[in-house]
């Protein structure tokens, strides 16, 4: 998707075509993204550490849920590169072992500004694919469950 900021109304418009692995019905849009005045209560920066992950939201949290290990989840997993498109996931702990590791959030914290966490887990590697996911609460009760996948290519 092929994005650009309007100059006549400041509006985000994307267009684009869909392609493999989407819940999409159509083809492909044109699509016009508008800032409504409501808060976005999403995370808007992800920085791996050596002993975690640092996950800031555009909005402050709620103390108490989003310090609780339980609120998070992590997995980890690699593909293989084979003849065929497409590889199972495989286990990063063992790789002849197909499947997803989880890896133990062992505690949370959260920064002064209400907004950044730390999560907080054994020594991380590289990985094709880590998934991050979430069920907390913003500062005013807005529930926040949702969920993140980057690519670790190198641990700080």
């Amino acid at each position: 998707i092929r994005a650009r900021l309007s100059p006549y109304d400041d509006h985000l418009y994307a267009c684009g075509l869909s392609v493999w692995q989407t819940a999409g019905v159509e083809p492909g849009g044109f699509y016009r993204i508008r800032y409504t005045g409501r808060p976005l209560n999403l995370p808007v920066a992800l920085h791996v550490r050596s002993n975690g992950v640092e996950l800031t939201f555009s909005d402050p949290l709620a103390r108490e849920e989003s310090s609780d290990p339980q609120s998070y989840s992590i997995e980890q997993w690699n593909y293989r590169w084979i003849e065929r498109y497409g590889s199972p996931a495989y286990s990063v702990k063992n790789p002849n072992v197909e499947g997803r590791d989880s890896v133990p959030v062992e505690a949370v914290r959260l920064a002064g500004d209400k907004r950044t966490i730390f999560l907080q887990t054994r020594p991380l590697k590289p990985v094709m694919q880590m998934k991050v996911a979430w069920n907390i609460r913003v500062a005013d009760g807005t529930p926040l469950r949702n969920e993140l996948y980057q690519t670790i290519n190198a641990v700080p």
